[in-house]
């Protein structure tokens, strides 16, 4: 879908990206991590041509975007900055059929796409006549996702898309976005600073430093494989919750279930049955299936044994 081709990009000489072979498949959520300057926002920005590169080839749909017309690659690809960029003087409705209008679409096929765009980023009707400055950052930036995705392109690209919000609008729009992507099952390559926000977000994680790629794998290799700069990144104690948020109880009951110890599903992650035993002072959890009968029991030695 995405193939970077030992692409170089050098702003005033100086090698932004160097030497950069990469490809999203088709469907994947990618995310791009890394510290300032890393070239994060380079990368996906060869995707538009709102950089291009000085070697090597980008492809997209498996042409060189370079053979294409910027303003109709553009309208084909959603994209979704920091800064949103609503039109301040546009209703939430214009906002959202900015690309449809462009492309001709008839007026009542925007219409309905626009009441489409805003059930699917979970806004009401309400909100067709409102303007930017009537909205809070997380609805505008639901707008902005909206608008991104209402000519229907197969794919969108964000850059540090939830910066600018406050943590628990952060957490619901990351959860909204996941949500989206199982639904749609478009390419997204999505730019963030935030390891923790890669490793919930992403199919696929690519880490780069100083313009190029360090790792490129999926978060659960990345967790127990991590390199040494990865593990720097995202943090040791980051990577181990990781890990144990991806493995579930069931997988590690043992011995005989004790009616007086805490019970906790078989389908919960082992980062609970942590939490769990922190809060209760217990070492030993009663494990039940989805009807409350008893599996059987998981201990904190077992957990801490799936760590390192």
């Amino acid at each position: 879908m995405i193939v970077f081709e030992d692409v170089t990009v050098r702003y005033r000489g100086v090698p932004a990206l160097e030497g950069v072979n990469l490809t999203i498949q088709e469907g994947a959520l990618g995310v791009l991590v890394g510290p300032s300057g890393s070239g994060k926002s380079t990368l996906i920005r060869l995707v538009n041509r709102l950089v291009e590169p000085d070697r090597g080839r980008v492809l997209v749909r498996g042409i060189d975007v370079m053979a294409l017309d910027p303003p109709e690659l553009r309208r084909s690809i959603g994209y979704v900055i920091q800064s949103v960029g609503l039109f301040p003087h546009r209703t939430v409705a214009r906002n959202i059929a900015t690309v449809p209008r462009l492309l001709g679409w008839p007026r009542a096929r925007i219409d309905a796409q626009v009441d489409a765009m805003l059930e699917l980023v979970r806004l009401d009707g309400s909100f067709r006549h409102r303007y930017p400055d009537e909205l809070s950052g997380g609805q505008a930036q639901r707008v902005g996702l909206a608008r991104a995705l209402a000519a229907e392109p197969d794919i969108l690209l964000m850059d540090e898309p939830f910066g600018a919000v406050d943590p628990i609008t952060r957490r619901e729009l990351q959860g909204e976005l996941t949500r989206i992507h199982r639904e749609t099952g478009k390419t997204i390559l999505l730019v963030t600073h935030d390891p923790r926000e890669a490793l919930d977000l992403a199919t696929l994680i690519v880490v780069l430093r100083a313009g190029h790629i360090v790792a490129a794998s999926r978060p659960e290799i990345l967790a127990h494989e991590p390199g040494a700069f990865a593990r720097d990144l995202f943090g040791a104690d980051t990577l181990i919750l990781d890990r144990l948020r991806r493995r579930h109880v069931g997988a590690f009951v043992s011995g005989e279930a004790q009616d007086e110890d805490p019970s906790i599903s078989a389908e919960a992650p082992l980062s609970e049955a942590l939490l769990c035993m922190m809060e209760t002072g217990r070492e030993r959890l009663r494990v039940v299936d989805a009807e409350g009968r008893a599996m059987g029991s998981i201990t904190f030695h077992a957990i801490l044994e799936t760590a390192p």
